[in-house]
């Protein structure tokens, strides 16, 4: 294995309950805030992206387009997921090269760490090569 082609990240929760809006967070963006209430415990989905190896990402993606850093999760198991398209840039959906896949979201790369001394408001949890969000209050 080297690049996983297809997009992956589905959302678990309706994408409706979340929405993209400006970050409170100095710098940050877009932020993921929740349109409703969401109970603790409930797995809001995977993150996006397409899966490389750590090998593959840094010699390709990441010296095309050094803006992915910025999104790309680094897994435990030392590949890569990538959300962002050619250029580095996070769009509203991630899709294969050529457009042939479903696109998948990217709501769940725009959820920022909240500020030191924050209490985050979501947790992750990696299996493999899925990083699941799951709410904590």
């Amino acid at each position: 294995f080297e690049v996983a082609f297809k997009p992956r990240g589905p959302l678990h929760v309706k994408r409706s309950t979340l929405k993209a809006a400006a970050s409170c967070i100095q710098h940050g963006g877009l932020g993921l805030f929740a349109t409703e209430k969401i109970s603790a415990g409930v797995c809001l989905g995977e993150y996006p992206g397409v899966l490389f190896s750590r090998r593959v990402w840094i010699h390709t993606k990441l010296k095309i387009a050094p803006r992915a850093v910025d999104y790309a999760w680094q897994l435990n198991n030392g590949n890569t997921l990538d959300p962002t398209g050619w250029t580095g840039r996070l769009e509203d959906n991630v899709t294969d090269l050529l457009g042939l896949c479903q696109p998948v979201p990217t709501d769940l790369a725009r959820i920022n760490e909240p500020p030191v001394g924050g209490n985050p408001n979501v947790v992750t949890h990696e299996d493999q090569n899925i990083v699941y969000f799951v709410s904590r209050r």
